[in-house]
């Protein structure tokens, strides 16, 4: 594979994260977002905030989530990649 192609498939990765990280998210779907994390997953959703670690733990921070923020509207930037 080239580096040109190479490249573009982590284009087309990261936009399909993004994508479905941000519809999850906004549906509150909690196994579609979990499935997008490996089981040993590290999640940090901001440096003065709760770490969570591991894909059960995840679950339990969204559900957690979706209670506190109720209904939501995600929009996410374009992924930078080079």
């Amino acid at each position: 594979m080239s580096e040109e192609n190479a490249m573009s498939a982590d284009r087309d990765h990261a936009s399909a994260f993004v994508d479905g990280y941000g519809r999850c998210w906004q549906a509150w779907d909690v196994p579609g977002f979990v499935d997008l994390f490996s089981e040993d997953v590290v999640y940090v959703a901001h440096a003065t905030q709760e770490t969570v670690v591991g894909r059960t733990a995840l679950a339990k921070y969204l559900r957690k989530e979706a209670a506190e923020q109720g209904d939501v509207s995600v929009r996410m930037g374009k992924p930078v990649i080079e």
